[in-house]
């Protein structure tokens, strides 16, 4: 049954993203830049690599 099986998909995306929100909130926001400058970081050097 497919459509159980995105239904149970959407559900896995979404808890993910509230959980993501939860630790965000939670999170000092320098960190969280930090962490997202570092995330840039790494997408530049491998469009590089390309």
């Amino acid at each position: 049954m497919p459509e159980l099986r995105e239904l149970r998909a959407a559900h896995t995306c979404r808890s993910l993203s509230n959980w993501q929100v939860d630790i965000g909130q939670r999170a000092p926001n320098e960190q969280s830049e930090s962490e997202e400058k570092e995330r840039q970081r790494r997408a530049l050097s491998v469009e590089r690599e390309r």
